[in-house]
């Protein structure tokens, strides 16, 4: 399944998913610890500006990495495609890292 469908059935995704917490968010794609998120606030938050607000999310550190809002699929798909290659990179830095031996061990 390409992103950008994966982004489209995320987005169906979230509009069927009950509300239990200020936020919900529904997985796009993951690279490791790293996960792409389609998120909605709850609240008036900035997310709720956008059709579309995508969140980078490190489940190691528990924290969001990066995040961006869009108004149509196209800039969503282009924002999703940007944060999936963060995502790839950062993965592959962490095991080449986690991976990594000081000399003479």
């Amino acid at each position: 399944m390409t992103l950008e469908a994966r982004l489209v059935w995320a987005h169906i995704e979230l509009q069927v998913t009950p509300t239990e917490r200020d936020v919900k968010f529904v997985p796009v794609a993951r690279y490791g610890a790293y996960e792409l998120r389609l998120v909605e606030a709850t609240d008036s938050a900035v997310a709720n500006r956008f059709d579309f607000w995508l969140e980078l999310f490190d489940h190691g550190q528990r924290i969001s990495v990066d995040s961006g809002g869009a108004d149509d699929l196209e800039t969503a798909v282009t924002i999703a495609e940007a944060l999936a290659a963060d995502a790839k990179a950062l993965s592959k830095a962490s095991s080449e890292f986690n991976g990594a031996r000081p000399p003479g061990v």
